[in-house]
This record gives structure tokens, C-alpha cells and sequence, in this order.
């Protein structure tokens, strides 16, 4: 008779570990999503704020590829500007985890950017802007 008792005790308890090792295993699985959501949500909130930056600087500039590449700390490669950061948005030399490229078009009226923020890990686009202005007017 107690033995019986023994083994009934000692199979639920085998049902409960392995209730519980299944939902912890869920509950993981859910942790590392929603910290792949919060990167990436911060990833495109950082994409969006330097790419209307490169687009402030545009407007400040008229237009100068120069200026631009000096106040946006940029390099220049295939006829347009290219802007590098790492993980954490901090600018780096060339190559990083994210990139944004600034594309001009000055032969419009309006002139034209055009700015593109990757992420070069994922090679995915987090964000694309486009504005115009007409060069010599303020506003």
C-alpha cells in the first residue's frame, strides 16, 4: 500500500516538473522576442532622428555635399555620402552595424535627398526619407 502511495506522489510530481519546465521554456521564448522587438523598435527610432538630421543639414547647407560631410561626419563613396555606426549609435569610421546613406540630386527644382538608414548585420532598411528644397530661398 505505500508503495503505490510512493509512486502516484512521485508521478505527479513528474507531471508538475515538466508542467513547469514547458512554460518556462515559453516564457523564455517570449523574453527574447520582445528583446528583439525593443532593439529593434530603438533601431528604427535612431534611423528615423539621424535621418531627419542628414535632412536638417541638407536644408542648412543648401544642398553642399561638403558641408554636409563635415557636419554629419560623413565619407564620401559611389556619389554619395555614407555615414557609419555601431551597435549603439555612435558614429564610427567606415563600416559598422548600421549605415546611412545621403543621395543628392541637384539638378531638380527642388533639389533632392534622398536618405537611406540600413542595418548592415540584418541587410535590412530601417528607414528612407525624401525631401526637397528649392536652394537660395529661406523659408
Amino acid at each position: 500500500m505505500g508503495r503505490s502511495k510512493s509512486s502516484l506522489f512521485l508521478m505527479e510530481l513528474i507531471i508538475v516538473i515538466t508542467f513547469f519546465a514547458f512554460t518556462s521554456a515559453i516564457c523564455v521564448q517570449l523574453f527574447a522576442a520582445a528583446n528583439r522587438l525593443s532593439t529593434r523598435s530603438v533601431g528604427m527610432q535612431m534611423a528615423v532622428i539621424n535621418a531627419q538630421s542628414a535632412v536638417e543639414t541638407f536644408k542648412a547647407t543648401d544642398g553642399d555635399m561638403n558641408s554636409m560631410r563635415i557636419l554629419l561626419g560623413a565619407y564620401a563613396a559611389y556619389g554619395y555620402l555614407l555615414v557609419s555606426y555601431d551597435e549603439n549609435w555612435r558614429h564610427t569610421p567606415e563600416g559598422g552595424r548600421f549605415e546611412m546613406a545621403i543621395w543628392t540630386n541637384m539638378n531638380t527644382v527642388p533639389a533632392t535627398v534622398i536618405v537611406t538608414v540600413r542595418d548592415t548585420f540584418l541587410d535590412e532598411e530601417l528607414y528612407s526619407l525624401i525631401a526637397r528644397r528649392y536652394l537660395g530661398v529661406n523659408p
